[in-house]
């Protein structure tokens, strides 16, 4: 007989062990957004993202390790409807950041081009520049 997933628990030092490494990376990251090589903007996404995220994990430990399904029907199913609103909040979080990303890039991508635009421009006076002091400076035929 297939037993459905929801059914599966998952033994509690195994899920202490997988969410403290969860946790841990969390951390590490959290530390590594606190370079100034992050925008304001990404930092505190991220840095939200990552909250919801600890948050997620600590709903699916409880869900998946302490809440049983037999004992406490009511109690499993909310446990779970917890941890998934988590998930869904982190995931919907993150493609808010990949929106901002976006945005920062096509921004650094229009100032790119105005540079070389002006660049551009300013070769093309020199280069007008030239050629009239060149024409002026030739004796007429």
């Amino acid at each position: 007989m297939i037993m459905p997933l929801s059914a599966i628990d998952v033994p509690v030092p195994a899920g202490l062990l997988v969410s403290a490494a969860l946790i841990l990376l969390s951390v590490w990251y959290w530390h590594r957004l606190g370079a100034e090589s992050f925008l304001p903007s990404t930092r505190a996404l991220r840095r939200g993202t990552l909250v919801l995220a600890v948050l997620a994990v600590f709903a699916l430990l409880r869900a998946a390790s302490f809440v049983d399904s037999e004992v406490s029907p009511s109690g499993y199913v909310v446990a779970w409807l917890s941890a998934l609103g988590l998930i869904f909040l982190t995931v919907l979080l993150l493609a808010v950041d990949v929106i901002n990303s976006f945005r920062i890039h096509r921004r650094e991508f229009m100032m790119d081009a105005l540079e070389a635009a002006d660049r551009l421009k300013a070769e093309i006076a020199e280069v007008k520049r030239a050629s009239i002091e060149r024409d002026a400076t030739e004796p007429e035929s």
